[in-house]
C-alpha cells in the first residue's frame, strides 16, 4: 500500500510599500571638498529602490555610486548643481511608493567677482563722486573688501564710495571677495580709475 504525502506551502501575502524615507550622513557640505551618502529605506516585501535627482534618473558616474542593493546613494566632491530635490522610489510587485524629497545645501565660491563703476569711467575730473559696486556668486554671501593698487583698504562691504575724488586716488582698484564657509578668496578683474584736475 502506497503511503501518500500531501505537499503544504505556507502563502505569505505580499506587503505594499509604505514609509519610504531618506536618510543622509549630512546635510551641511562644501563644494568640491565633501561627500554625501543618502540610505533609503521602506517597508513592504521585496522592495526595489530607484533614485532621482529632480525629475531625472540618477546616472551612475565617477562622482556618484550606488551599493549593490541600490539602497545607498553616494555622491563624491558634491556640486551646487546637485542640490536638486533628491527622491527615493521604491516598488514591489503590487505597489510603488516615493519619499519625500531630500535637500542638502552645498556651500560655494566665491566666483565670478565683478566689479561695476558708476557712473561708468574710467577717467574722472577731481571732484566728482562716483561708486564701485561689487558682486559675487557664493552661498553663504561672500564678505568683500576693495584694494587699490595692490593695497588692501579699511573699506569692507559690496560698495565702495568715492566722494569728491582726487587725483591721487587714480589707480586700479580690486575687490576681494571671502566666502567664511568655504575658506575660499577671489578677486575681481582691476577696475582702472584715472582722475583729471579740473
Amino acid at each position: 500500500m502506497q503511503s501518500s504525502h500531501i505537499c503544504t506551502s505556507v502563502f505569505k501575502p505580499t506587503a505594499q510599500v509604505s514609509d519610504v524615507i531618506i536618510q543622509a550622513n549630512a546635510t551641511e557640505l562644501v563644494e568640491f571638498n565633501d561627500s554625501v551618502s543618502l540610505t533609503c529605506s521602506a517597508s513592504g516585501s521585496s522592495p526595489t529602490f530607484h533614485w532621482l535627482n529632480g525629475s531625472s534618473d540618477i546616472i551612475v558616474s565617477e562622482r556618484v555610486h550606488l551599493s549593490a542593493d541600490n539602497r545607498t546613494l553616494t555622491i563624491s566632491s558634491v556640486l551646487r548643481s546637485d542640490q536638486k530635490p533628491i527622491y527615493c522610489s521604491v516598488t514591489n510587485i503590487i505597489s510603488s511608493n516615493t519619499s519625500r524629497p531630500f535637500t542638502f545645501n552645498v556651500s560655494f565660491g566665491p566666483d565670478n567677482v565683478a566689479v561695476t563703476v558708476s557712473p561708468p569711467g574710467p577717467i574722472f575730473t577731481s571732484g566728482t563722486s562716483l561708486t564701485l559696486s561689487c558682486s559675487a556668486e557664493s552661498r553663504p554671501p561672500a564678505q568683500f573688501q576693495w584694494a587699490l593698487n595692490d593695497t588692501l583698504l579699511n573699506e569692507m562691504g559690496d560698495k565702495l564710495q568715492l566722494t569728491n575724488i582726487k587725483e591721487s586716488q587714480s589707480g586700479n582698484y580690486v575687490c576681494w571677495a571671502h566666502n567664511t564657509i568655504t575658506q575660499r578668496y577671489h578677486s575681481s578683474e582691476r577696475s582702472v580709475i584715472t582722475v583729471q584736475g579740473k
